[in-house]
């Protein structure tokens, strides 16, 4: 057992890959998961904060692996369509071909 945690610690832990982080990261995790350990997720967010690559951490006390309950579900997706439209929608948008009058049209039909 003990190789298997040396092996686990050298290649498969995030703190193996840190220095290369630089892709923003939302980071999710349920209190009562049981395949994730919460220090590990927090573990995660620590190392984009010192590497100054923005994140986002949502920590959901009464889920698990999964997030279940409807108003931590609801919660969970609008913060995940969010960071996906700050981090990728408005990106292609700003490198696309489109005239800005279809991106502001784009954007104020997306706000509904």
């Amino acid at each position: 057992m003990r190789i298997a945690a040396i092996l686990f610690a050298l290649f498969l832990s995030p703190s193996s890959y840190a220095d290369n982080f630089s892709t923003p990261m939302m980071l999710t995790i349920g209190e009562k998961d049981y395949r994730v350990p919460v220090n590990q997720t927090i573990a995660a967010w620590t190392y984009l904060q010192r590497k100054q690559v923005p994140g986002r951490l949502l920590v959901f006390h009464d889920a698990d692996h999964w997030i279940m309950k409807r108003a931590e579900a609801k919660h969970h997706w609008e913060e995940v369509r969010a960071w996906l439209r700050k981090y990728l929608l408005d990106q292609a948008l700003r490198h696309s071909d489109l005239p800005a009058e279809a991106v502001e049209q784009y954007r104020d039909e997306d706000q509904r």
